[in-house]
């Protein structure tokens, strides 16, 4: 058993009193949603580095054979590669106008949307793409989310900032500006899917939707349904708030959160409804007591 932070790549060790065996029937477990992550073992069964290191996402095939399935993913080059169960290696696809951001499975179709917000569909037959969405442009970073049935398209605005130093720091940042420059996001935009008009379409009102930014996956909620005193209408996204020594608490976990009302962002911890949702732990992970004591409701990213 791996206990994963539900937005980042990092990986939590069990307790040492963990309890040999978790009855999930004992809780009320609401799935917030899933995601795959792609690894290389070497011949002792250790993790080592590859080409494929971005979010992947997988479609099962409704057909005869067991367990054939397709996975879709970024290569290091920013180009997207396609790997079927029935080949022997990676597929990369040639086309990239500019490198993707996010590849997504929606209405049973692989999608995937580049830097500038151009979001194409991939048909794992041919290999071809298709494109369905012209670029948005604007942001820095694109995701892709699914929310009551709906594509979005979320647009993070990144700034850079100088590190903290002397005087004489200011001559050294000139020199080295990638190791001395942070980056720190200022704003989202959020945009829908409308197929028919190929566009995405300005969204100016989340309702009390809350939308979860991860490394590896995307995912959205109600805030009446897990968090009844909370408007939502809310952004959540790991990393590029503040400097670490302002977290504290929650493992220095650099967790935002975007108010899509005011434009304001502000740390997770700071806002005690919210921080709930991430931290701390429910006591049977952090604590010797035993999971049958514990039978609250508790949500899960598998």
């Amino acid at each position: 058993v791996t206990l994963l932070d539900p937005l980042s790549d990092i990986r939590n060790p069990t307790p040492e009193h963990f309890p040999r065996v978790l009855d999930m029937s004992k809780f009320k477990v609401r799935e917030m949603g899933c995601e795959f992550k792609l690894h290389y073992f070497n011949t002792v069964g250790d993790i080592v580095d590859s080409l494929y290191l971005e979010k992947a996402v997988v479609k099962y095939l409704d057909c005869d054979v067991e367990y054939k399935f397709v996975l879709l993913t970024i290569h290091v080059s920013g180009k997207l590669a396609v790997y079927r169960s029935w080949d022997r290696a990676w597929t990369v696809i040639d086309d990239m106008p500019s490198p993707y951001d996010d590849v997504f499975l929606f209405d049973g179709r692989f999608f995937a949307v580049d830097n500038n917000g151009r979001a194409v569909t991939v048909d794992y037959s041919s290999l071809k793409l298709t494109l369905v969405a012209s670029p948005v442009f604007g942001g820095d970073k694109k995701f892709l989310v699914e929310s009551c049935g709906v594509m979005l398209l979320v647009d993070m605005y990144l700034s850079l900032e100088a590190a903290d130093g002397d005087p004489g720091f200011i001559e050294e940042i000139f020199e080295h500006p990638a190791f001395y420059m942070n980056e720190r996001t200022v704003k989202f935009k959020v945009f829908e899917f409308v197929e028919c008009e190929k566009s995405w379409v300005d969204v100016y009102d989340l309702e009390d939707k809350m939308l979860f930014l991860g490394d590896d996956s995307t995912f959205s909620a109600s805030a009446f349904d897990i968090l009844p005193l909370c408007e939502g209408s809310s952004v959540f996204f790991n990393g590029n708030v503040f400097n670490g020594e302002d977290l504290g608490a929650m493992q220095d976990r650099d967790l935002g959160v975007f108010d899509f009302n005011s434009g304001k962002i502000e740390l997770v911890q700071k806002i005690p409804e919210y921080a709930k949702l991430f931290w701390p732990p429910p006591p049977w992970i952090t604590s010797h007591e035993r999971a049958e004591d514990h039978t609250g409701e508790t949500s899960s990213e598998s």
